[in-house]
Formats: C-alpha cells, sequence, structure tokens
C-alpha cells in the first residue's frame, strides 16, 4: 500500500460544512508550536545552569588555596588554573546556547506570523460557505414547500373542474390560486437555483484556500521539522564541544601529574626545611652517692660521665670494715648543708 506522503491528499471529507481535516492540521500546528516552546524553555534552563555553573567554578578557583610544593604543588597549581579554564568554556557555551534560542524565537515569529495568516483565510471562507450553505437548505426548503403548494392547487383545481357542474366563478379563483403557486414555485426555484451556484462558487473558492492551506500547513511542518533538527544537532555539537574543551584542560592537569614524583617532593621538602643531621645524646644515670663520694657531696648535677668500676686486676683494695654495722650519725639537711 502507498502511503500519502501530502497533507493535499489525505485532509478532507464528504461533508461539505466539515472541518475534522482542518482541524486536524490546526492541531498539528499547534502540537508543533508547543515543541518549539517547550524547546525554548529547555534551552532558558540549561542556560542558566551554566551560568550557574561557570560563576561557581570561578569562584571556587579563586577562593582555593594552595600551600602545596614540589612537583605535586605544581599538579594542584595546574588544576586550579584549569578550572578556571573550564568555567571559561561554560561561559561560552552559554553564549551559545543564547544565541541558538534567539535563533529559535525568531523562527517562531516567523512561523505564527505566516500560519496565522493562512488560518484566518481559510477561516473566512469556512465562514462563506457555512452561511451561502444555510441559504440554499433554506431556500430549498422553501423550494419543496411552494412545489407543494403549486401541486396542491393544481389539483384542487383539477379535481374541481372534472365535476359534473361546476361554477365558474370557483373555477376562476381555483385557477388563479394555482396560478400564484406556479409563479411562486418558479420563483423558489430560482432563488434555489441560484443558492445552489452561489454554494458552488463558495465551495470552490473553500477548496482552492483548502488546497493552499494543506501545502502551506505542510510546509511549515517540514521547516519547523528540518529547524529542530539542526538546532538539536547544533545544540548537541555545542556540548560536544565544551567537553572536549574539558577534556582537553583536564589533559593539561594529568601531564603534569604524569611528572609528579613522590622521592622528589620528599627530597624538595628535606632541602628546604631541614633542621640538622646530628641526633641528642642519650641523657647519663647518675648515682647520687657515687656522686658524692667522688665530688663532696655536691647537689648538682654533673655533665661529667660516670667514672668507670674498678677491675680485679686494679691495685686498690677495700679496706677492713668490721662485721659490726657502725651507726650512721643523725645528721639534719641544714648541718649537712653546713659541714659543705
Amino acid at each position: 500500500m502507498t502511503r500519502i506522503t501530502r497533507f493535499v491528499d489525505a485532509f478532507w471529507g464528504t461533508e461539505i460544512c466539515s472541518t475534522h481535516g482542518f482541524d486536524a492540521l490546526c492541531k498539528r500546528l499547534k502540537d508543533g508550536r508547543q515543541t518549539c516552546k517547550d524547546v525554548e524553555e529547555f534551552l532558558k534552563q540549561r542556560i542558566k545552569i551554566e551560568d550557574e555553573y561557570h560563576k561557581s567554578l570561578q569562584k571556587l578557583a579563586k577562593n582555593t588555596q594552595c600551600s602545596e610544593t614540589g612537583t605535586l604543588g605544581e599538579a594542584w597549581n595546574m588544576l586550579k588554573n584549569q578550572t578556571e579554564s573550564i568555567a571559561q568554556a561554560h561561559s561560552l557555551m552559554m553564549s551559545s546556547l543564547n544565541d541558538e534560542m534567539t535563533r529559535l524565537q525568531g523562527f517562531m515569529d516567523k512561523q505564527r506570523t505566516k500560519r496565522k495568516q493562512v488560518e484566518d483565510n481559510l477561516k473566512r471562507y469556512q465562514s462563506m460557505k457555512h452561511q451561502s450553505y444555510k441559504r440554499t437548505m433554506d431556500s430549498k426548503k422553501n423550494y419543496e414547500n411552494k412545489c407543494q403548494d403549486f401541486d396542491k392547487a393544481e389539483k384542487q383545481y383539477s379535481s374541481y373542474t372534472n365535476l359534473p357542474a361546476p361554477q365558474l366563478k370557483e373555477a376562476d379563483k381555483l385557477q388563479q390560486k394555482q396560478k400564484r403557486a406556479k409563479e411562486a414555485s418558479e420563483q423558489a426555484d430560482t432563488a434555489y437555483k441560484s443558492n445552489i451556484e452561489q454554494l458552488e462558487q463558495c465551495r470552490f473558492q473553500w477548496e482552492k484556500e483548502m488546497t493552499e492551506t494543506c501545502n502551506t500547513f505542510q510546509q511549515l511542518e517540514e521547516e519547523r521539522i528540518q529547524f529542530l533538527r539542526n538546532e538539536l544537532w547544533v545544540h548537541v555539537n555545542i556540548s560536544s564541544k565544551t567537553c572536549v574543551a574539558d577534556d582537553e584542560c583536564n589533559e593539561e592537569v594529568r601531564q603534569v601529574l604524569e611528572n609528579c614524583s613522590v622521592e622528589e617532593d620528599i627530597m624538595i621538602f628535606i632541602e628546604e626545611k631541614k633542621t640538622g643531621t646530628e641526633k641528642p645524646a642519650s641523657v647519663p644515670y647518675e648515682n647520687f652517692y657515687n656522686k658524692s663520694q667522688n665530688f663532696g657531696r655536691n647537689l648538682s648535677l654533673s655533665h661529667r660521665p660516670p667514672e668507670p668500676l674498678p677491675t680485679k686486676s686494679s691495685s686498690w683494695t677495700l679496706p677492713n670494715i668490721p662485721n659490726k654495722a657502725v651507726p650512721r650519725p643523725q645528721t639534719t639537711f641544714t648541718q649537712f648543708l653546713a659541714e659543705d
């Protein structure tokens, strides 16, 4: 089965006053106009998002502090700088989206003007056709009534004249009635035929205008579909271009990160902040009593290392100490200091 490809071949109807085809076309264009408005609203929201995003990235990059040094510090600074570049890329995307929305609004205005002109013209011809059809139907009804009146008058006259003894005066009266009914029916017939001719003219003009409307509406729809297809294509290209710019900025950071070295950063920190290579000596243990015997009970701590213990080969011998313990004199701390 061959598919119909033209509006002009698919939106008619057998009823002379039917507007189903025109209504279906108007509904299609109305839905198409709503689609354009939906795309416009989408662009407005996307522009708003991109505006907020690029401003947030700029603020983030501006407020970010970097105290890191070495190769990691270089990478960190590069990330901060590239964040500013990404913000700029999204600012450019916002500008491109604004241009896209301006084109869409101009296209919608142009389509609305052309559609309204064609739609109003056809509605005018439809109104003329409806009015002519109403007059035609009224004249047809009047014509039928007049014909019925004539038939009735003619029948009455014929019946009366066929009587055995018709009165001349009454017969003449019925004949005049028949004559007037015939004239009225002929006038009604003439009016009916005239209205039929006028209706045919209105129908022809409407059909011609409907044909032009179908062709114009199809042209508008083809332009709308083509335009939105191209604009959506442009939109995704803008988005892809921004993504490529984002990735290029990230690649700059990745290249710096490839040169980031743990060993290098550790050595740089050591060279910049080192405090010395010698460690503190151990604090020795000093016996209080040994220090008192050797240094006259000096209470201050000595920084001299302790004397070595005597070995077996030493000539030094212990003095003879009696087995009985000799009690130590009770000396106060004040006396102890005085003796020193």
